[in-house]
């Protein structure tokens, strides 16, 4: 029996937004729960304050800085701690993405991204 993946992602752009939709009619994920919806972080958060969060978030933002570290913070106090996250964000910085992994971001990824 195959698990059906959740998947919810919260974007901040239009370029962001077409490559999940994108990801979404990708046949290697038929079987995942794909969720889009525009916010962002912010977004992210007051949503997950009421729902369970799911297997993957993604999440997009355009903040840097103690800004950027404000909202994942906010983040981490409303998703579920086995939820895996992924962060789009405007910072191409090796230093960052190591902070973050330490942190327990799973993947960083600067904008534009893509599907693949």
């Amino acid at each position: 029996m195959f698990l059906r993946v959740s998947i919810q992602a919260f974007h901040v752009s239009e370029e962001t937004a077409m490559a999940l939709q994108a990801m979404r009619e990708d046949r290697r994920l038929l079987r995942a729960q794909l969720d889009i919806q525009p916010g962002g972080i912010q977004q992210a958060c007051r949503y997950l304050a009421s729902h369970k969060s799911a297997d993957l978030l993604i999440v997009e933002t355009r903040k840097t800085g103690a800004a950027f570290m404000d909202a994942l913070g906010a983040l981490a106090e409303v998703c579920d701690p086995n939820s895996k996250v992924v962060v789009i964000g405007v910072d191409n910085d090796i230093l960052l993405y190591r902070q973050l992994l330490e942190m327990g971001i799973q993947e960083y990824l600067p904008a534009p991204v893509t599907a693949e």
